[in-house]
C-alpha cells in the first residue's frame, strides 16, 4: 500500500478517489474548502481537507452519475469493487470498519462545527443590527420629543404676541 502523503494536491486527491481532476476542483469550489497552503500555484490540502473533499464527492456523485450515463456504469463498477474490497477488509479486520465510521463521524462533526460557527457569526450580526435599530429608534423618539417641545414653545410664543 502506498504511503499517504502529508499534503495532498488536487491531482493527488483525484488519483486517490478515482475521479477526474475537474470533479475534485468542482467539489472544492462547491464546499468552499480552503487549502492549508500553496506551493507556487498548486493548492495543498491536509488530511482534514482530504476528508472534506471525500464527503463533497460523495454528495456530488449521485448527481454526477445521473448526468452522465456512460460514466455511471463505470462509477457503479468502481463503487462495487471498492465496496467489495472494504467488505473483505472489514471481515479480515473488524476494527477497520469502525475506524472508517469514526473518521466519517469526525468529518461530519467538523462540518457541523463550521456551520455552527457561521450561524453564531450570523446571530451576532443580527443582534448588532437589532441594537443599532433600537438605538436609532431611541434617537428618533428623542428627536420627536424635542420637536414637540419646540412646536409647543413656538406656538406659545405666537399666542403671547
Amino acid at each position: 500500500m502506498a504511503k499517504i502523503p502529508r499534503f495532498w494536491t488536487t491531482g493527488d486527491l483525484a488519483r486517490y478517489f478515482g475521479v477526474e481532476l475537474h470533479t475534485v476542483t468542482n467539489a472544492i469550489r462547491a464546499r468552499d474548502i480552503a487549502p492549508v497552503g500553496r506551493a507556487g500555484k498548486v493548492r495543498l490540502y491536509d488530511a482534514l481537507g482530504a476528508r472534506k473533499v471525500r464527503h463533497a464527492l460523495a454528495e456530488l456523485r449521485p448527481k454526477h452519475m445521473a448526468d452522465h450515463p456512460k460514466r455511471s456504469a463505470k462509477l457503479r463498477n468502481l463503487m462495487q469493487r471498492r465496496t467489495a474490497k472494504l467488505q473483505a477488509r472489514a471481515q479480515a479486520n473488524p476494527l477497520s470498519e469502525a475506524s472508517t465510521r469514526v473518521e466519517e463521524i469526525r468529518a461530519t462533526i467538523s462540518a457541523w462545527s463550521q456551520e455552527l460557527r457561521e450561524a453564531e457569526v450570523m446571530l451576532e450580526e443580527a443582534e448588532q443590527a437589532a441594537r443599532l435599530a433600537a438605538e436609532a429608534e431611541d434617537e428618533q423618539t428623542h428627536f420627536d420629543v424635542l420637536a414637540d417641545l419646540f412646536k409647543e414653545r413656538w406656538a406659545r410664543g405666537k399666542t403671547k404676541k
